[in-house]
């Protein structure tokens, strides 16, 4: 489960990426990069933007609540999932 919710974290991210472009950090639309000290805010951040980014129907389904639920998890384990990708060695 923490690798699916991990590859759809990162997925979603990437997504969000190619589509806001560069330089859109300040906006919370991408994810924070591994080891840095802000990376699990700025990650939690770009996740819980990807909702009103792409304009996620209904509202309940958005932020960090809405997006684990879309993947059938707690928020609990999406901070955990996000902790395991700031975490990892570059």
């Amino acid at each position: 489960m923490k690798k699916f919710i991990a590859s759809c974290l990162i997925g979603g991210g990437l997504l969000l990426s190619s589509v806001v472009g560069a330089g859109a950090a300040s906006n919370h639309t991408e994810l924070g990069t591994p080891g840095a000290a802000n990376c699990h805010g700025q990650t939690a951040a770009a996740v819980a933007q990807l909702g009103k980014t792409f304009g996620v129907p209904p509202q309940e389904l958005r932020g960090l609540a809405g997006f684990a639920r879309i993947n059938d998890a707690s928020v609990s384990e999406l901070q955990q999932a996000i902790d395991e990708y700031c975490n990892e060695v570059p």
